[in-house]
C-alpha cells in the first residue's frame, strides 16, 4: 500500500483514524506514519490544524449546489452522502458563497437559503437588537446613579445599605473592577486620592461613606489609627529601631547558633526585624 498524501487525508483526515490505527492497517510503526505524515505537509492531528486542513479540501462544486441549492440538504446530510466530513462541506459552500451558517434551520427548506441578506435588513437587526438590549444591553448608568440610592443617612454617618466586604466596608462596582465605597465617596467630594494614601474613618464605622468623616492618611496613620481605636492588637516593636551595636549583638549570637526565635524572646522584637538584621536586607540603624 503507497503511503501517498491522499491516502492520509483520507484515512487520518475525513476517517478520522489515528496514527496508530493506520500503523495497524499498513503494518509499520506508529512513529514511522506520523513521520511521512510531517514529511507529506499533513500536521499532526490538533483542533486548529485539522479544521483548516478539512476546509482546505476541494468537492466537486456542481454536485454541491444541486444538493445544496436544488435538494435543500443540510450540510451534515451532504457530509453524509459524500463520505466526508461536515468541516469539508462547509468550506466548500463558503468558498462558493452559497452558505451562511446561520441559516441551516436544521436542514429544512427556508426561503433565505442560499440567498444574501441586504444591508437595510442588517441594520435594521442591528437596531431592533439595540432597543431591547439583547445584544447591547442597557446603557451603563453613571457612578453618581448607583452610588447615592444605596446610602442611608443617618444624622451622623451615612451607612452603605448595598453590598459589602468581609470587614463591613462597603464594595461598588466602578468600571470594571470592586472598589470600597468610602473610597469612592470621597474621591466624588474631593476628587482623585493620592497615590499610596489610605482613607481613613473618623467614626470607627466602616460602613459610613459620610465625606466628613473621612481623611486621608498612610498605610502607617491606618496601622496606628486601628491600635488607638481597639480593632487592631497593640503593635509588637517591629517598627523600633535600635542602635548598631545591638544590631551587631544579634547577628554575633546568631552566628554563635542562637535561633531566631531565641533572638525575638531576648530583645523583643518582631521575627521579621530579627530576619532583616541578621540578614542583613534590614539597613535602618539609629
Amino acid at each position: 500500500m503507497e503511503l501517498t498524501r491522499e491516502f492520509f487525508i483520507q484515512r487520518y483526515v475525513v476517517e478520522k483514524k489515528s496514527s496508530v490505527e493506520i500503523a495497524k492497517e499498513v503494518g509499520k510503526a506508529s512513529n514511522t506514519i506520523r513521520a511521512r505524515m510531517v514529511a507529506l505537509g499533513i500536521p499532526l492531528r490538533d483542533r486548529k490544524t485539522a479544521s483548516l486542513l478539512e476546509r482546505s479540501i476541494e468537492l466537486d462544486p456542481d454536485q454541491l449546489q444541486r444538493l445544496y441549492l436544488e435538494d435543500h440538504k443540510s450540510p451534515q446530510i451532504i457530509a453524509d452522502e459524500l463520505g466526508v466530513t461536515r468541516r469539508i462541506v462547509l468550506g466548500n459552500l463558503e468558498r462558493l458563497g452559497i452558505y451562511e451558517a446561520k441559516r441551516t434551520y436544521g436542514g429544512e427548506d427556508h426561503w433565505m437559503r442560499g440567498k444574501t441578506q441586504s444591508q437595510e435588513s442588517i441594520e435594521k437587526a442591528k437596531k431592533t437588537r439595540k432597543e431591547r438590549g439583547l445584544r447591547y444591553g442597557p446603557e451603563p448608568r453613571v457612578i453618581e446613579e448607583r452610588f447615592w440610592p444605596k446610602i442611608e443617612k443617618t444624622n451622623s454617618c451615612w451607612n452603605w445599605m448595598a453590598n459589602k466586604n468581609n470587614h463591613g466596608y462597603g464594595m461598588v462596582l466602578y468600571g470594571d473592577r470592586k472598589r470600597l465605597a468610602h473610597r469612592i465617596s470621597w474621591e466624588l467630594h474631593n476628587g482623585k486620592i493620592p497615590k499610596g494614601l489610605c482613607v481613613l474613618h473618623k467614626c470607627d464605622n466602616p460602613a459610613c461613606v459620610n465625606p466628613d468623616h473621612l481623611f486621608l492618611g498612610t498605610i502607617r496613620d491606618n496601622y496606628e489609627d486601628m491600635v488607638k481605636k481597639g480593632r487592631h492588637p497593640p503593635p509588637s516593636n517591629q517598627f523600633r529601631q535600635i542602635p548598631k551595636a545591638e544590631v551587631e549583638r544579634i547577628r554575633e549570637l546568631y552566628q554563635e547558633g542562637y535561633s531566631q526565635i531565641a533572638l525575638v524572646r531576648m530583645f523583643g522584637l518582631h521575627r521579621s526585624t530579627i530576619s532583616g538584621y541578621v540578614h542583613e536586607t534590614r539597613r535602618k540603624l539609629v
